[in-house]
């Protein structure tokens, strides 16, 4: 997975040299919802308050369309299982599309590709989502941002009898260095 990332993105340099570009840093809380289903024992379902930081861009595609991906630091929070309890720190990397259809609002859809920082039994080291949100421009530099991730890959590690799946929602505030 790690591979087609880099090559994707190897890819993608030559496409975009010439294309308007920006980067920047955002910030904020997040919450997480795991559900968790361990054989014929039930489902337990929790929810943890967290915060993310991290790096962003957006290359011009088209008139308004963007290519935006991210990599950001992601604290989802302590999760306390019946048969595990575990920080839920990752590094993601939304891989996304963002349509500006005027100078306040951007729409962005994408997926997310998340690896885990903390090792454990119960949690795989790698996941995927879907995710999708909003941005509102505040500025031309400041926006804030709202999204929801959806996982489409089990998060459930080495015990071959456990499911886990979850959803996050993220609101973030951001300060574009380079516009």
């Amino acid at each position: 997975m790690k591979s087609s990332a880099v090559v994707f993105f190897l890819f993608l340099i030559p496409c975009v040299a010439d294309a308007q570009f920006s980067f920047g840093v955002k910030g904020g809380v997040n919450i997480t919802q795991l559900g968790y289903e361990f054989g014929q024992s039930g489902y337990d379902r929790q929810i943890r308050p967290g915060f993310h930081v991290g790096l962003i861009t957006k290359l011009k595609v088209l008139d308004k369309l963007f290519f935006s991906p991210e990599l950001l630091f992601v604290y989802r929070g302590k999760f306390d299982f019946s048969i595990n309890k575990t920080d839920y720190n990752y590094i993601d990397l939304p891989i996304l599309m963002s349509y500006c259809p005027n100078d306040v609002f951007e729409f962005q859809a994408g997926v997310n590709f998340a690896t885990k920082l903390t090792p454990d039994l119960l949690f795989n080291y790698y996941f995927m989502s879907w995710s999708g949100g909003v941005i509102g421009n505040l500025t031309k530099k400041f926006f804030i941002g709202g999204r929801f991730q959806y996982d489409i890959t089990d998060a459930a590690g080495s015990l071959n009898s456990v499911r886990i799946n979850g959803l996050s929602g993220f609101l973030s505030l951001g300060y574009r260095l380079k516009e």
